[in-house]
């Protein structure tokens, strides 16, 4: 691919992601991330929402409990776990006892950055090195 093509690439990824993240970021829904360092980059990103760690010394049902006592009944969360097999698997795990205690689990913010980094990436901690490497080829400010 020749270099204005792929920096026209580049761009339209760029501007896809950031839709999406000003989106996730004026959502007032609670988002599930899987520890710190995913939470770090989401604040990088200018994500200020409430974001619940998954990895915090508990178990799977207990996070998803405290998520249900907190939002009640068909209470809705934005779920962001990586998108490698641990990431998948966490999701399925959380999908089904989020199901069993009647809260609404929104997984298209996940599902839409895994399909825009095709594999560049697959954890949520890497989007701001992801999106400054995007601004290298589009000369795109980030902020």
């Amino acid at each position: 691919m020749n270099r204005s093509k792929n920096s026209s690439y580049s761009q339209k990824i760029y501007e896809e992601i950031h839709t999406l993240l000003d989106k996730l970021s004026s959502s007032s829904h609670p988002i599930l991330v899987e520890g710190l360092r995913d939470k770090k980059a989401l604040r990088d990103l200018n994500i200020n929402g409430q974001i619940i760690l998954i990895n915090r010394g508990h178990s799977i049902i207990n996070v998803v409990d405290e998520l249900s006592h907190l939002l009640g009944p068909k209470g809705k969360f934005i779920i962001l776990t990586d998108w490698d097999r641990t990431g998948g698997n966490l999701y399925r795990l959380i999908k089904g006892y989020s199901i069993s205690c009647d809260l609404i689990m929104d997984n298209n913010f996940r599902k839409k950055l895994s399909s825009l980094t095709k594999n560049e990436i697959q954890c949520v901690e890497h989007l701001p090195k992801f999106l400054d490497n995007l601004n290298l080829n589009t000369g795109v400010n980030r902020d």
